[in-house]
Formats: C-alpha cells, sequence, structure tokens
C-alpha cells in the first residue's frame, strides 16, 4: 500500500442494548472507547469523528462530523465523514489522500487492531491493485469497520447510491460489498467490540458516570 491515509471513526448509533448510553465514553485501560479509536488513527493525515454524542470531547486537532439525519447508519455516516474531509477546518478545498482508515469507535483494542491491519497490509500490498484491505476475524467475518479503502472507490460507492437515495439505512456490507478488497486476518480479540453489558465486561470496559450521577447501563 503507497500512499498517505486519512480515517473515518464512526461513533454514532442508539446503543440500545446498553440502554442508550454513549458507549463510546465508556473507558478501558484510563481511556475512553473513543479516545482509543483516536489514538488507532495516529498517522493519518486528517481524522475525522462522525456523530459523537454531545458532551464528548474530541481533540482540537481531529475534524467532527454528523450524518444527516441522526442515526441513519454507518453509511450515512460515512458519506458525512468523507464530506468532511474534503475540506479543512476553516472550509477550503483539501486534498484527499489515497487512502481512508475506516474505524468503528466502540472497539477496546482498536490501537492493536489497526497495527495488525497495517501489518497485514504490508505483508500483501502487492497482491492486484486492489480497492482496500479489510480485517477478517477468527471466523472468517469480515470487518467493514476496520478496513483500509482506496479514497476514490469510497467516494464512488457512497456517490452511487446517494444519488439513488439510498444511504439511510444501508449497511456498509451492501455499499461497500462490490469493491475489490484483500483479506488481511485480525485477531478477534482485537476486533470485538462493545454491543452489550456483557461484552462490556467481557473486555474490561467501564461504564462513566452519566449526567444524572448514574453508573452503569441497563441489563
Amino acid at each position: 500500500m503507497e500512499g498517505t491515509f486519512d480515517a473515518v471513526i464512526l461513533a454514532g448509533g442508539r446503543a440500545s442494548r446498553l440502554g442508550g448510553i454513549d458507549k463510546t465514553a465508556l473507558v478501558a485501560k484510563g481511556a475512553t472507547l473513543l479516545e482509543r479509536a483516536v489514538q488507532a488513527a495516529a498517522g493519518a493525515e486528517r481524522i475525522v469523528v462522525v456523530s459523537a454524542r454531545p458532551g464528548q470531547v474530541v481533540p482540537s486537532a481531529v475534524l467532527s462530523a454528523g450524518e444527516e439525519p441522526p442515526f441513519s447508519g454507518p453509511a450515512a455516516g460515512l458519506a458525512a465523514g468523507l464530506a468532511a474531509l474534503s475540506r479543512d477546518r476553516r472550509g477550503s478545498s483539501s486534498r484527499s489522500s489515497t487512502w481512508v482508515l475506516v474505524l468503528a469507535a466502540d472497539v477496546p483494542r482498536a490501537a492493536e487492531a489497526v497495527v495488525a491491519l497495517r501489518e497485514g497490509v504490508v505483508d500483501r500490498s502487492g497482491q492486484d491493485d486492489p480497492e482496500g484491505y479489510v480485517a477478517v476475524d477468527d471466523s472468517g467475518r469480515r470487518q467493514p469497520l476496520l478496513a483500509l479503502y482506496r479514497a476514490e472507490s469510497l467516494r464512488a460507492a457512497v456517490r452511487e447510491h446517494e444519488a439513488a437515495g439510498q444511504l439511510a439505512g444501508l449497511s456498509l456490507r451492501r455499499l461497500l460489498g462490490p469493491l475489490r478488497v484483500v483479506e488481511v486476518p485480525v485477531a478477534s480479540a482485537l476486533c470485538a467490540d462493545v454491543d452489550s453489558p456483557d461484552d462490556a465486561r467481557r473486555l474490561g470496559v467501564n461504564p462513566v458516570e452519566n449526567a444524572d450521577g448514574d453508573l452503569g447501563w441497563a441489563d
């Protein structure tokens, strides 16, 4: 893989199985999941966080965006992130990097996962000029939110579905399924995300105090 990369971190979603809390504010080893995702994108030319909850602190050097309408899904979130990357913080045009790292904001071991992905990309960089490199866990399941895609291929996929009015509610698997990708094995323990209280406990993720002074999540 040659060229620079930008990063889109998707922080949206209702977290219904966690009682609707902001799961990116959950803490693993002293840092929130969102902080860990931003750290995992180190080396990116630009980073954009999509749909951070109100009150969530995004580093000053990181761009922010939100899908429209809110909670309209990961494809709409990715589109919003790509749009934000097309302009700098003052709104002027900015040249895009060759690649885009797409990453979920609820992966406790995101930094290790991205390292494993990038190392796997180096090992496979001579394969057929793909449009992306996608992590695949131990069960063979692709992880579209742990992947590096060619920026031009992502933008083309978004434009196609946006023109058809299909972005809202669209899954990333459907949006990105037609892309020619190389699979990169990444251990399931590194890919694991937090979708439920059981996931959080298993992965060593702790709740934080919310605005009402409560701790924890709905079981």
